[in-house]
């Protein structure tokens, strides 16, 4: 190992030749020695040695600390000074050009040795340190995505330069900032939450956020917090690892809109048989109670006509399902219903038989019906395309409890399980692991979406999807969706219809004119006396000068969609400001849109589904009559 180089600077010609012989004795080698700051500089420059030894009295220009900091500006060659003086002032003047020590004189041998060999150590730690930073800071600007390392208080330590690309920002507008600077205000508290799991349970954590750019666009992100600890082990701060999934999501709601479509496509057979059983029932019991003048049979007829039409509802609310955009709403619920009504539609006009198996202690799931019966529907439907010769179709549910560091890789604790299986011929073993791809298929009539729309619902739910298959022993995917602790908020079954006759005014704003009249006949059948509008802003006049009057409506039963016009939930807001204390029904043949399901929260007293019967209409309006003000 060659010597280290080291520069002697000293002003005095005996003092440099007794320390470039003490050097050489231990083993350095002395390249020059200048006696002057000006030649320090020069020398350092023309030699550049490991070492500088810098007297700090020098003659000339300018002084040892004066050359130090020259030194220094061009090159990082640690430096250690001499000097006969060890006054305040010096020492403060000395310390400011970061000296790698400083030894007064005269001094001995083994105290130069031992500061000269500890300042080499130093220096060669502070490169090895400044490489392995440069290496690491290379790749952390390098990687695709944005990389931000925020403290315990949610404080942004640092990001790469991807924030410019991804947010607009620079590095240095979001550096020192709190992480309510780029995350959406409505996910600040998701993200804090995580942040603080990620903190306390040292695990990592992916969640999928919103971040907003320097212009104030919204971007959807996927996020994954991961705990950096310190040399005792406490996790002191979290590195996330941000993946712009904007286009994905736009992606993936287009792959659900065709799905929906190729669903309705591919059991639209099956449907329309069954909406023309129906429609044969009401048209021919009409048809057969015109005939007849025994009032009992005219009745019978009606009645059996009536029956029908409940049928042909509850098929359009299925079918609604598949076909309505509305905004996602989550609930406690179980599952039960969904399985059948799933397996049912699924299966229409199919020569394949369902097999239905539940618990009656099945645990509640917190789920958008909607989006989970569109996933479970897929997978019926894709076991169905399994067995084109016919077979059986086995859906089930069942009650389990993950443990930690399951092989399902979810988080511990209560699930429900759910199963279809099917006894087709099976997916061949290079073929399981691409099925919940997008337009992965093996069939010439199928797309393809299907299994991938399911996978990615159910991951919306956090939940996961697995395969079991082999060739001759059909498939079974398995469902895992987390439990609820909430009480299921399913409506109980309905009780008999009755005919109820009651007395009041009432106002009823429908943009459909059959509608009107029918309401407004099957109103004052039952002792009402009616009044109609066609949309909101007529109706809301209305009442407006009844109240005026002295003689003000009972009830407003208003529809909640009007083409070209004011709907109920935009009416009910104004409305609401002449009278708080209004009695409200909706109406509307979107049984689950949001304001349909929670009407309560905007101001209504009760909702009713179209189509109603006199019975149904008639019991919602004696029951909103007898509501107290609040």
């Amino acid at each position: 190992m060659a010597a280290a180089q080291i520069l002697v600077v000293e002003d005095e010609g005996i003092v440099a030749e007794d320390i470039q012989s003490m050097l050489e004795g231990m083993g350095y080698a002395v390249p020059a020695i200048a006696i002057s700051g000006e030649e320090a500089v020069q020398k350092t420059a023309e030699n550049q040695p490991d070492l500088v030894l810098m007297d700090i009295m020098l003659k000339g220009d300018i002084d040892g600390i004066e050359a130090a900091e020259q030194i220094r500006s061009h090159s990082h060659i640690p430096l250690i000074y001499l000097t006969a003086y060890g006054d305040g002032d010096t020492l403060q003047r000395a310390k400011i050009t970061e000296p790698y020590g400083y030894i007064l004189k005269p001094f001995q041998e083994r105290e130069l040795h031992t500061v000269i060999e500890i300042a080499l150590y130093k220096h060669e730690m502070e490169k090895k340190l400044g490489e392995s930073e440069e290496k690491y800071r290379s790749i952390f600007e390098a990687a695709a995505s944005l990389i931000v390392s925020i403290d315990e208080h949610g404080t942004i330590l640092d990001c790469n330069g991807r924030i410019q690309q991804l947010l607009n920002y620079t590095q240095d507008e979001v550096v020192g900032r709190y992480m309510s600077w780029i995350i959406h205000p409505d996910y600040l508290t998701e993200a804090e939450q995580a942040l603080g799991n990620v903190l306390a349970e040292g695990t990592i954590r992916e969640e999928q956020l919103k971040m907003v750019e320097k212009n104030g666009a919204i971007i959807d992100i996927s996020i994954s917090f991961s705990p950096l600890r310190d040399e005792n082990g406490n996790c002191i701060r979290a590195v996330c690892m941000v993946e712009d999934i904007t286009e994905k999501r736009r992606t993936a709601a287009e792959l659900r809109k065709i799905q929906r479509l190729e669903s309705i496509g591919t059991l639209a057979g099956g449907i329309a048989h069954d909406f023309n059983n129906i429609l044969t029932a009401i048209m021919g019991n009409i048809s057969l109670a015109k005939t007849y003048t025994d009032p009992d049979n005219i009745s019978t007829r009606l009645d059996a006509a009536q029956k029908a039409t409940t049928r042909a509802k509850e098929l359009t609310q299925q079918l609604l399902t598949f076909s309505t955009n509305h905004t996602p709403f989550k609930r406690a619920v179980s599952v039960v219903k969904l399985l059948r009504d799933s397996a049912s539609f699924s299966l229409r006009g199919s020569n394949v038989k369902c097999e239905l198996a539940m618990p009656d202690d099945l645990w509640t799931v917190r789920i958008d019906e909607e989006r989970m019966s569109q996933a479970i529907s897929n997978l019926i439907v894709n076991a169905d395309q399994a067995m084109p010769d016919g077979g059986i179709v086995r859906v089930s549910a069942k009650n389990i409890v993950l443990e930690p560091e399951n092989a399902l890789s979810l988080r511990a604790g209560k699930y429900v399980e759910i199963s279809v299986e099917d006894t087709g011929m099976g997916i061949p073993g290079q073929h399981l692991r691409n099925i919940f791809d997008p337009y992965f298929t093996t069939r010439d009539k199928a797309s393809g979406l299907g299994l991938a729309i399911a996978y990615s619902i159910v991951r919306e739910h956090n939940g996961r999807i697995t395969v079991e298959s082999g060739l001759e022993f059909g498939t079974n995917l398995y469902v895992y969706i987390p439990a609820s602790p909430e009480e299921s908020l399913e409506e109980k079954e309905t009780p008999e219809e009755e005919f109820t006759m009651g007395a009041g005014k009432v106002l009823i704003m429908d943009a459909d004119e059959q509608i009107r009249d029918l309401t407004h006949e099957m109103l004052n059948n039952t002792g009402y006396e009616v009044t109609v509008a066609e949309e909101g802003a007529e109706m809301i006049e209305l009442y407006r000068q009844a109240k005026e009057s002295g003689c003000p409506f009972d009830v407003v039963m208003m529809d909640l969609t009007v083409p070209g016009g004011m709907g109920g939930e935009e009416a009910i807001r104004k409305i609401m400001k002449i009278d708080p204390e209004i009695r409200a029904i909706i109406s509307s043949g979107y049984s689950d849109n949001l304001v349909m399901v929670n009407f309560q929260q905007f101001g209504f007293r009760a909702a009713i589904t179209k189509p109603y019967s006199v019975e149904q209409l008639s019991m919602v309006l004696h029951r909103v009559m007898k509501m107290q003000t609040p």
